[in-house]
């Protein structure tokens, strides 16, 4: 049986909670927030192993990874926050996440250590036999 994977997407999304004070101040104030650190490499999970994860299967799967990126623009306590459902999955899309590089959030011209989140949403599909 062929697969392949359909689409991939990492999407980055905070996973800390805020309440709804918090939200409305922010959707009030005008001014541009700068927050966490940009990414300089950040390669997707190896899809050969993503395929391996869910042999025979098909369908959408999304795993939330939190990381912490230190002032050397290396990642951290990788955890998964919410699962995919399918561990083999998780560890790949965890593993991915660890060869990330980023250029550190600054405060005050000083490099500091940032948490963010990361949402990856996985579609397998079969692939489709050609006629000869």
């Amino acid at each position: 049986m062929l697969m392949k994977i359909d689409s991939f997407n990492h999407v980055p999304e905070v996973v800390t909670p805020v309440d709804a004070a918090t939200l409305e101040a922010r959707a009030a104030d005008p001014a541009p927030r700068e927050y966490g650190s940009q990414g300089v490499y950040t390669p997707d999970p190896d899809f050969s192993r993503l395929a391996f994860a869910w042999p025979g299967r098909q369908g959408e799967r999304e795993a939330v990874i939190t990381y912490c990126v230190t002032p050397m623009g290396k990642t951290e306590e990788i955890r998964v926050a919410r699962s995919s459902g399918v561990g083999a999955i998780d560890r790949v899309c965890r593993d991915a996440v660890k060869k990330w590089r980023f250029k550190p959030h600054e405060i005050n011209g000083r490099r500091v250590r940032s948490c963010e989140g990361v949402s990856f949403q996985i579609r397998v599909t079969r692939a489709r036999r050609r006629r000869r």
